[in-house]
């Protein structure tokens, strides 16, 4: 499968591998298969609805046989193919619904969505969209950490990316999930130079900061979040109200 592309999702955090209609290169598809699971995303989904018929049964074997670090494999195969569906991890719905279907960040009961332009406005309208959610969902204790956060990884996109930023921050069952989406691949790298500046400490101040954090990596865009854990507040409960900016 010589088109293979790996993209991020960044409302559930999962990583969709896409085969195009050329049928070739299996090894490229297990290896990507191999390091998508490596990064631990919350699923690996497998779409092979544009796939040749041929290709499809070999595509489902290298795929699906990498299964493994506990991190759930689910592939999307053409309706003509609907017979395939009855093995484990496998469904003909279209991407969309698949998608749908996956849990998100660990659960969130609620999220707050936002999309911004690359500019220097972008990191202060993070912090007030975190500070409004805080609010709303009565995490005030969070919101100074979470908002510190947001902002260091908007401006990280926004410095080292210049695309347009997709912004989520998550209300977790035991905390906070902030995650930033640009398209540009390459990974952030926390260098010791960083660590010891007195500004742009980026993802220094967002590793002291979070409880855990880390990055997705696709073909052609990446996610970076960070965590925060709850230790005072009660447990988010699903079914509060959904905020979002456009």
């Amino acid at each position: 499968m010589s088109d293979l592309t790996i993209a991020t999702e960044v409302t559930t955090g999962a990583l969709v591998i896409t085969a195009g209609r050329r049928g070739r290169a299996l090894k490229r598809l297990r290896r990507g298969v191999a390091s998508a699971i490596a990064q631990r995303p919350a699923a690996v989904v497998l779409d092979l609805s544009q796939a040749p018929s041929w290709c499809v049964p070999a595509a489902l074997a290298a795929g699906l046989g990498r299964f493994r670090r506990g991190v759930p494999v689910i592939a999307t195969v053409p309706r003509r193919m609907r017979a395939l569906s009855l093995m484990p991890g496998v469904t003909t719905a279209p991407l969309p619904r698949v998608l749908a279907r996956l849990p998100g960040f660990r659960l969130a009961a609620d999220r707050v969505c936002a999309r911004f332009h690359p500019d220097l406005a972008a990191a202060g309208q993070a912090r007030a969209l975190v500070s409004e959610a805080a609010a709303h969902w009565q995490v005030e204790h969070l919101a100074a950490s979470a908002q510190l956060i947001a902002s260091e990884l908007v401006s990280n996109a926004v410095e080292h990316a210049g695309t347009d930023v997709y912004f989520q921050l998550l209300r977790m069952r035991h905390g906070l999930c902030i995650a930033v989406r640009d398209d540009d691949p390459r990974p952030p790298r926390l260098s010791a130079r960083e660590s010891r500046s007195t500004r742009g400490r980026g993802l220094a101040i967002v590793a002291r900061t979070a409880h855990r954090w880390g990055c997705l990596v696709g073909t052609a865009d990446k996610i970076v979040w960070a965590a925060l854990r709850d230790t005072m507040g009660r447990p988010a409960r699903a079914g509060s109200a959904h905020l979002s900016a456009a």
